[in-house]
């Protein structure tokens, strides 16, 4: 964990979630804590724009991959994911299915077969080929984001044949309803062939796959839906995984993905000038913070072929992202403009607040100078009055 102290969210996540967890998954991982005010040099090494920021890293690899989730359950759950096997041994393709349907993590899974393996134990069974081998180092380094499995060298040849998938080595990526991604490559090749396919089809953007979507090389697609219209959102997925599916050209180009535009909407969807969520679909390219969209067009494969022809312009995304050396204003900033765009309309009271705070000073201070006034000019006329007298007197 990377952290400052003078942020209360580092505060309330160290004393609310991390010092209770740290003992209860101990024996599964083990947490530290950089103070980013006194270690400067270490947590620009690492990349930290914001705090809290938390990474893991996995003995035997020299990568650091940034956590998202902030609960005691989802730390929990992470520790125990981590501390297991990275493959696991099935029986049958149903199996495979079954890991990835009851899986938080887009409902795939990668399952790879030696007819070469042997052994019983699931470590044995990956270590006794080159090409098993190959598949554990790459799930190890991959656990925290997909499934592996493994066909146990128990099973018949025939039922490996009824998979569909062949009776030679294979990996593949499987999805239940959609045609497997097979492997062709070198072994060397492997841990590319997980990072691109890595992913449903046409996967759902949630809190915990945002940022490893978005961020994927590719441009992405995204269809908008909404629970207002379900005839016009399950068009739109469903001529997403068509496309998908079918255009071998469109889908080596983009990634394809959907989005629940009333959970997104105030969030996310604002940044690309979508004020009204109804079924649609656009385009963005994170790496040069450029989209397209054209509400008139709902058909995906119409939509991509006329950004590729340049029939619809590019526009410049409207997002606010932290600079690399974020300082504490800059970072409270952020996060207050988070905040404001978070809660359109209701935020415009922020603007009106100051203003009638200004007004009512001004009112004072207009107040106070009326009220000297006042003051100077009866002390004028009561020193006129006693002068007045005063000669009156003199005169008598």
């Amino acid at each position: 964990m990377f952290y400052a102290p003078w942020s209360g969210h580092c505060k309330n996540f160290l004393r609310s979630v991390l010092d209770k967890v740290a003992p209860k998954i101990s024996d599964k991982m083990k947490i530290g804590k950089v103070d980013c005010t006194v270690h400067k040099d270490l947590c620009e090494r690492f990349d930290v724009r914001s705090y809290t920021t938390v990474k893991y890293h996995r003995s035997g690899t020299d990568t650091f991959s940034e956590y998202l989730d902030r609960s005691e359950g989802d730390i929990t759950d992470f520790a125990t994911r981590m501390s297991r096997h990275p493959t696991v041994g099935v029986r049958s393709l149903e199996a495979a299915y079954n890991l990835a349907d009851f899986s938080e993590i887009d409902r795939i899974c990668f399952v790879a077969y030696d007819p070469e393996a042997s052994g019983n134990a699931i470590e044995d069974v990956v270590g006794s080929t080159k090409f098993l081998t190959a598949f554990k180092s790459v799930a190890r380094k991959m656990q925290a984001d997909g499934n592996f499995a493994v066909v146990l060298p128990s099973v018949a040849s025939d039922i490996v044949e009824s998979f569909g998938l062949g009776t030679k080595a294979f990996v593949a990526k499987i999805e239940r309803n959609v045609k497997p991604v097979m492997f062709s490559g070198n072994l060397d090749e492997l841990d590319q062939f997980v990072i691109d396919n890595n992913k449903a089809l046409v996967a759902q953007i949630n809190s915990k796959n945002f940022r490893k979507l978005v961020d994927m090389q590719k441009p992405i697609v995204i269809g908008v839906t909404t629970r207002d219209d379900e005839t016009g959102s399950n068009t739109i997925l469903n001529d997403l995984r068509t496309v998908a599916q079918n255009d071998k050209e469109l889908s080596s180009k983009f990634v394809f993905l959907w989005i629940d535009g009333k959970k997104w909407d105030r969030i996310f969807l604002t940044e690309f000038q979508i004020e009204e969520v109804s079924p649609m679909v656009f385009m963005l390219d994170s790496s040069k913070k450029i989209y397209w969209k054209d509400e008139n067009i709902s058909d995906v494969k119409t939509f991509l072929n006329a950004v590729i022809l340049g029939d619809i312009v590019a526009r410049e995304q409207k997002e606010w992202r932290p600079p690399k050396k974020d300082g504490p204003m800059k970072h409270t900033w952020g996060i207050l403009q988070g905040i404001y765009n978070h809660y359109k309309p209701w935020s415009y009271i922020i603007y009106v607040i100051p203003v009638l705070l200004i007004l009512q000073i001004l009112s004072s201070i207009v107040e106070v100078i009326i009220m000297k006034n006042r003051d100077a000019k009866r002390e004028k006329q009561r020193e006129a009055a006693r002068v007045a007298e005063e000669a009156k007197k003199k005169d008598e």
